[in-house]
């Protein structure tokens, strides 16, 4: 597991995007695909998943910052991001989700440490063994002990190009 500790920008710049993503959201009049109530949530919600995705991309040492909804576009660099204050936290996926590697990040609130469990690619973490029920939202979650070791992450074409520019 790597462990990234986020500087007081990332955690400023990870705020600002998810404000911005929350109020894209609202002007937009934007639903998600789980029957959230967006207004109640959007900027929670965000937060967590930027936090997480602030710390992959310093991992990576690549830029990260608000972009408008494309819902063709990666989280980081070609990479899909998924968020959790759970230290015990599993990796998340639904069978709607795109075709992609998942990074499971761990977020640590008091300190703004995120542990990046691992990752895996879509297709291993959907399948039905791996269907949880007891969850509030059901859906895939891989646990931390199936990943695969952030060492292990292939590069993507998005993140070879990010690096080399």
């Amino acid at each position: 597991m790597v462990t990234v500790k986020l500087t007081p920008e990332q955690i400023f710049n990870a705020r600002d995007v998810a404000y911005k993503k929350a109020m894209e959201c609202e002007v937009g009049k934007m639903k998600n695909r789980y029957n959230v109530p967006v207004a109640s949530t959007s900027y929670d919600r965000h937060l967590k998943g930027c936090y997480g995705e602030q710390a992959v991309a310093a991992y990576l040492g690549v830029e990260w910052g608000f972009t408008a909804y494309d819902p063709k576009a990666n989280d980081v660099a070609g990479y899909e991001v998924r968020a959790t204050y759970h230290a015990n936290g599993r990796l998340l996926t639904h069978k709607e989700d795109k075709n992609g590697l998942y990074i499971l990040a761990i977020i640590d609130r008091d300190d703004y440490s995120v542990n990046l469990a691992g990752w895996s690619n879509l297709k291993r973490c959907n399948t039905p063994g791996r269907w949880a029920t007891d969850l509030p939202l059901p859906c895939y979650a891989m646990p931390q002990a199936e990943l695969w070791p952030m060492e292990m992450l292939p590069a993507t074409v998005l993140y070879q190009s990010a690096i080399n520019s």
